[in-house]
């Protein structure tokens, strides 16, 4: 998920029940989002600005408790989206979820044109070295990482996000993990659907995939995730590209596309012809309210449930290709 730094953006504000919040932010993110910022009274202390970034799930530590009910959601798209013509498309999508959550249906929406900033430096000072998984060490290249056996990788966000912090990508990592460590047939390719800063295709690299290729529209993504391939020194074995998926890039043993559910019901049909015979998908960034309509697509399509790993709020799945084409 890029990162605005320069140029002007569309800035959406929305003050919505903290029932709803999940399901604006995944709307917001699907629909372009290059940021969403949280708000609500406490959440910083008086003369300290808003703590910022892709996911507000991916901060360092606890936020402090909102006790107001509410909350207020800022979004940033690239122009040249026209601001009310997106007003207008919040407002139907607030309007449509209104039914099951009172108070969404009537809530403000304001839209304008704003100058970029970088929310990066607001929380880089605090990301700190995190294990995920038994062997696996992310840890950010101005940090020196503390002595250990794990594989070590090192991931800049730069301007994409993702850091391995967050439910989806850990969970998406402890899968391939889990499958590399298995004693039969070992997964020898993958490919990684939004792949971001790379994280999940560079993981899967060092944990013992022997190719991977990373697919993301973003070109300042591909940028990053070819930069961290390099500096984790398996950028001769990562492809990236910048061109939508269309299934017809291949079949891979590992299919992992941590995206919003709208974005993988869209791309259910490419994204399930790339896993191989015997193979395996992993999606993610699933709320649970969206998990019945992920998961039925992808059974339509073929492929048959194995794991689902679950938070208080998302879910990551797991299916195997059994076989035939």
């Amino acid at each position: 998920m890029s990162n605005p730094i320069a140029g002007d953006w569309l800035e959406l504000v929305v003050k919505v029940p903290v029932a709803a919040q999940e399901a604006v932010v995944a709307w917001l993110l699907d629909r372009g989002a290059d940021g969403v910022q949280e708000e609500y009274p406490g959440l910083y202390p008086a003369g300290d600005g808003p703590v910022v970034s892709g996911d507000p799930s991916e901060w360092w530590g606890e936020a402090p408790r909102n006790e107001s009910g509410e909350v207020i959601l800022t979004a940033w798209l690239p122009k040249p989206t026209a601001p009310e013509a997106e007003a207008d498309a919040l407002r139907r999508y607030l309007r449509e979820i209104g039914d099951h959550l009172p108070g969404v249906g009537s809530a403000a929406v304001t839209a304008r044109v704003a100058p970029g900033q970088d929310w990066n430096a607001q929380w880089k000072a605090s990301w700190k070295p995190t294990p995920l998984g038994n062997r696996l060490l992310i840890c950010p290249s101005w940090e020196e990482p503390p002595m250990t056996d794990r594989i070590l990788m090192r991931i800049d966000p730069g301007m994409a996000f993702g850091t391995g912090t967050h439910f989806t990508t850990a969970s998406c990592l402890g899968l391939i993990e889990t499958m590399l460590e298995a004693p039969d047939a070992r997964p020898r390719t993958l490919l990684d659907v939004g792949t971001g800063t790379g994280i999940l295709a560079i993981g899967g690299l060092l944990l013992g995939i022997d190719r991977a290729l990373g697919i993301d529209v973003d070109p300042e993504a591909i940028a990053e995730a070819r930069e961290n391939a390099d500096r984790n020194g398996v950028g001769d074995r990562l492809t990236v590209t910048s061109r939508p998926l269309t299934g017809d890039e291949g079949r891979f043993d590992v299919v992992v596309a941590n995206l919003v559910a709208h974005t993988l019901l869209r791309l259910a049909g490419p994204i399930c012809r790339a896993v191989a015979p015997g193979g395996s998908l992993i999606v993610s960034g699933i709320l649970l309210c969206h998990e019945d309509a992920v998961d039925q697509a992808l059974r339509e399509r073929g492929l048959t449930p194995w794991t689902a790993l679950r938070d208080d709020s998302w879910v990551t799945l797991m299916y195997h290709h059994l076989g035939g084409d």
